[in-house]
């Protein structure tokens, strides 16, 4: 299965304007909630025979690779009366992802504009696309 962000993380996207037409969706089906290719809605039937309808649908749960398709690559910033170039950056580590924008500059280590670090790659690039929503980057 492709790694979708979260039901929670989902609801946020779609809160802050992100396109609804990405390839999986949450849904909602006898109390309990599934994350579902979109095009298999209507051909699945779970164990008890139930029928998936796309009415179900709650959000779509966007992957990885729309998600990266949605961030911007670079963001201008000004710092000290200067622009600089962000560059988005997915980085990991021990047990974490990171998603982030950074710039190097000459005389100062890798300056960071804002990362995010999460256990799951698609929560820490979901959560990054809220913030460059939120402060109008995008």
């Amino acid at each position: 299965m492709i790694d979708v962000v979260s039901l929670e993380v989902a609801k946020k996207l779609k809160e802050a304007g992100y396109p609804q037409l990405c390839k999986h969706a949450w849904f909602s089906l006898e109390d309990r909630i599934y994350s579902r290719c979109k095009d298999c809605v209507e051909e699945v039937e779970d164990n008890n025979g139930t029928s998936w309808h796309y009415s179900h649908r709650i959000c779509d749960a966007p992957s990885v690779g729309e998600l990266l398709e949605e961030l911007p690559t670079d963001i201008l910033i000004l710092y000290g009366g200067t622009s600089f170039n962000c560059e988005l950056r997915i980085i990991k580590y021990i047990d974490e992802w990171m998603c982030g924008y950074y710039t190097e500059l000459d005389y100062e280590p890798d300056m960071c504009l804002k990362d995010i670090s999460r256990e799951c790659l698609a929560t820490a690039c979901g959560e990054m696309y809220c913030w460059v929503k939120e402060k109008g980057l995008k």
